[in-house]
């Protein structure tokens, strides 16, 4: 079972940290209504007010879905930070913030499969949580000839799949993008796995913590 104290996971958030330092990116143009195909989690929607604040965006998303509620705002998020003085940009800072409020923040390098505890299927489709994953649209950069850096990744949150049985590599992702015109985007599995390995396969998912047995032992 994976925990927090976990040195794999300590590892990884140490890795995700160097991956996400330099999110960027996120803008704030007009944007189409929500919807919710079959096949996805309603995840209420949160946009980036700020070009580095994806990350932040997506963290609310997943947040307010795991509470039921919209507790949280991206914009209060990111007052409730700056007041304690944390950096919406660290995904350390994060996770100390979101521990205060009783909620756990998984960071791994995920999978694209359903096995526990690093498949992104198995926490989406199996445990039924939506996924922030980083991606990177750019791809390699034609004039130094390597693919481009951390200042082009982008956190998103994966919410679902259409699933074609006889083909998976045909699946259409779905995800909500905090800064885009049109916050539910679609992508095939083969291109979206492109995007996000060129991020690390950066994953985090926003968890209750188990509550601990009143039992006693003998």
């Amino acid at each position: 079972m994976w925990t927090s104290r976990s040195a794999k996971q300590a590892v990884a958030s140490i890795v995700m940290a160097g991956l996400l330092s330099g999110l960027a990116g996120c803008q704030e143009p007009q944007r189409k209504l929500v919807t919710f195909p079959p096949g996805t989690l309603p995840v209420q929607y949160e946009a980036a007010s700020a070009p580095t604040a994806c990350l932040v965006a997506s963290v609310t998303m997943a947040t307010n879905y795991v509470l039921g509620e919209r507790r949280f705002t991206e914009p209060g998020l990111r007052a409730a930070l700056a007041r304690q003085k944390l950096d919406e940009k660290r995904v350390g800072d994060l996770k100390t913030y979101l521990a205060e409020q009783g909620l756990e923040m998984v960071v791994v390098t995920g999978r694209p499969d359903e096995k526990p505890p690093l498949g992104l299927r198995y926490w989406l489709l199996t445990r039924g949580y939506p996924v922030i994953c980083v991606i990177n649209r750019q791809g390699a950069d034609p004039d130094l000839e390597k693919p481009a850096g951390p200042q082009y990744n982008h956190a998103v949150v994966v919410t679902g799949f259409s699933a074609n049985p006889d083909q998976p590599s045909t699946d259409i992702v779905y995800y909500l993008d905090p800064s885009t015109a049109d916050p539910l985007q679609s992508v095939g599995w083969a291109e979206f796995e492109k995007l996000w390995a060129r991020a690390g396969h950066a994953m985090m998912v926003v968890v209750k913590p188990p509550v601990p047995s009143s039992g006693s032992s003998r």
